[in-house]
């Protein structure tokens, strides 16, 4: 009789013991790979962004990014590619000096990279018109051939 009372209190306290399950989700990761902190971007001219992401219990197509410049989202909600590469094109304005990549798993836990760039200021083109010239008499019922210089600090 002892050895049955031993053995039922033995199963009620096994019984009553906390047998909780606890499931592992760790952050995905971003690494922005298209630069390097303080690297210099061209104001103005549409710059390609790139970052890998991964997640070790996660796919690719199971995670999204989104990039920020200059605090302001500039292209969200991207499926990175199956290897896990996610691209932006950007036009950076002088203010524009810190990138973000950030990422979500499925379950809304997130990763992220940031760098700093600097923008270099470019100069504006010049357009001059040659011809016609300005005090020139023109007839409206005439064709009129037109002629001008363009010149850029930055391109051809």
């Amino acid at each position: 009789m002892r050895t049955f009372l031993t053995f039922g209190l033995l199963h009620l306290i096994a019984c009553e013991s906390d047998k909780s399950i606890t499931v592992q989700n760790p952050a995905p990761t971003a690494d922005i790979i298209s630069h390097d902190d303080g690297s210099e971007v061209l104001e103005g001219f549409v710059i390609t962004l790139e970052g890998v992401v991964s997640d070790a219990n996660h796919t690719a197509d199971q995670l999204t990014t989104r990039w920020k410049v200059g605090g302001e989202v500039v292209c969200d909600d991207i499926i990175p590619d199956e290897d896990g590469s996610t691209f932006c094109d950007v036009v950076f304005a002088p203010d524009d000096t810190e990138i973000i990549l950030e990422v979500r798993d499925a379950d809304n836990r997130p990763g992220e990279d940031a760098i700093f760039v600097s923008v270099v200021e470019t100069e504006q083109p010049i357009a001059e018109i040659i011809t016609p010239e300005a005090d020139g008499v023109y007839y409206s019922d005439q064709l009129v051939t037109f002629e001008g210089l363009l010149s850029d600090a930055e391109d051809d």
